[in-house]
């Protein structure tokens, strides 16, 4: 057997090495949310996702029912409880977002998914006949700068043959 000393380590971190930087570390954890993003998105699927931003204003309801302006291309969310009814979708609370999911809305009421799919900022509306509503309006969808992926870079050039 071979009696190798090893030395200890030496570096400017090390306590026992008279150490010439004493970190100051600020403790940093994953937020788990995006934060400052006060914005509704609507999912390929029909799932109504509540962001971080928002969340706040409707963390306290439950349920929720959907307002649909065809014409005018608006849809709403009215938040509630109990006191909105039979037939009211489910609030799905997470730890800092929330989400509805809703596809069967834009099946029956011939709304593309596809056309609003997408990030909007929802927008306080007050009437009169209903509480907490916020509308959100298809002409203020949020352009994402996201590069096409393959399937849709397929859907957009042209079949060669």
């Amino acid at each position: 057997m071979y009696n190798i000393r090893i030395p200890a380590i030496t570096t400017k971190f090390n306590k026992n090495n008279n150490m010439t930087k004493i970190p100051q570390f600020v403790e940093i954890k994953s937020a788990g949310a995006r934060t400052g993003s006060e914005y509704m998105a609507i999912t390929k699927n029909g799932t109504f996702s509540l962001y971080s931003g928002f969340y706040p204003k409707v963390k306290s309801f439950s349920k929720c029912i959907i307002l649909v302006d065809k014409k005018q291309k608006l849809i709403g969310l009215q938040f509630g409880n109990e006191e909105l009814g039979k037939g009211a979708y489910s609030v799905i609370h997470g730890e800092k977002t929330a989400s509805v999911y809703a596809g069967n809305v834009f099946e029956n009421n011939g709304l593309d998914i596809q056309e609003w799919y997408g990030k909007y900022p929802p927008e306080k509306y007050e009437d009169p006949t209903r509480a907490n509503v916020y509308m959100i309006d298809l002409d203020d969808k949020i352009k994402l700068n996201r590069k096409p992926n393959k399937k849709q870079l397929e859907k957009l050039s042209p079949v060669i043959s």
